[in-house]
């Protein structure tokens, strides 16, 4: 396992396609930093890539980066852990305008269970 700190998250790479993301508190996630993201995660995962989201805190994406993020090809599955009712709402309505509402994304409120689902992908 290795972990990346960036200005506006941390990420941690846990298999050879398997990444975890942690958005720092208050970041507007935008286009550039969505893509900011996915070259590092191109750069140093095989594909197709499987994502956790671990919603840790609070941040928001811009709506056009939520856009972007349904067009990105090479990832498998996503998996976002949400830790209350609010951070839930957050993450359906990303996955709802991201388009990725095919099957491959999905929303828990347990880390381990979000992780396993992933591998078992």
């Amino acid at each position: 396992m290795r972990t990346y700190t960036f200005s506006f998250a941390t990420i941690i790479l846990h298999e050879e396609d398997l990444a975890e993301i942690i958005v720092h508190e208050g970041v507007e996630m935008n286009v550039d930093l969505v893509e900011k993201v996915y070259q590092f995660l191109l750069s140093n995962l095989k594909t197709p890539i499987s994502l956790l989201f671990n919603r840790l805190h609070s941040y928001s994406y811009s709506f056009e980066a939520q856009q972007y993020m349904g067009i990105l090809p090479q990832i498998r599955a996503i998996a976002q852990v949400a830790y209350g009712p609010r951070s839930t709402q957050i993450a359906e309505f990303i996955t709802k305008v991201s388009g990725k509402s095919h099957g491959n994304i999905r929303i828990f409120n347990a880390y381990e269970v979000a992780l396993q689902w992933l591998k078992n992908q």
